[in-house]
């Protein structure tokens, strides 16, 4: 997000990649070694109905509320896209924006990266890394 430390952290950027580069070294033995059948032996092969189970246990199993999660989602997915597409087509943008919007109420895509950014790793990443690993 930006603020004081953004700075700081940038300028460990290339630290990062060079300590990710090295724990995906380190850690390709052992995904090349376990890849056949069940990892552990007590955790079973992830499928995608898994995932959509993990979604149920975040709405608590209330159906009203899965529908909910996935319908803000969806919109949320959908207003990025957009978004992402206005910044694309700057005519556009500018069309719609005087047609339906004041000039102090337009996001730049700028505002929100870091935002979709933020939840991503958050949310979605650990999701899809341990997915994919398990």
């Amino acid at each position: 997000m930006p603020n004081a430390w953004q700075q700081q952290a940038r300028q460990q950027f290339k630290a990062m990649l060079i300590s990710a580069a090295a724990l995906g070294v380190l850690v390709a033995p052992m995904l090349i070694l376990t890849r056949h059948g069940s990892k552990t032996g007590w955790l079973p092969i992830p499928h995608l109905h898994d995932l959509y189970e993990l979604v149920k246990v975040f709405s608590g199993r209330q159906e009203l509320y899965l529908y909910g999660i996935i319908i803000c989602s969806s919109a949320g997915l959908i207003i990025a896209i957009i978004s992402y597409l206005f910044h694309l087509q700057p005519q556009v943008r500018t069309r719609v924006a005087a047609r339906f919007m004041s000039a102090d109420t337009i996001f730049s895509q700028q505002d929100l990266l870091p935002w979709l950014w933020l939840l991503l790793c958050w949310l979605v990443l650990p999701i899809v890394v341990s997915f994919v690993v398990s």
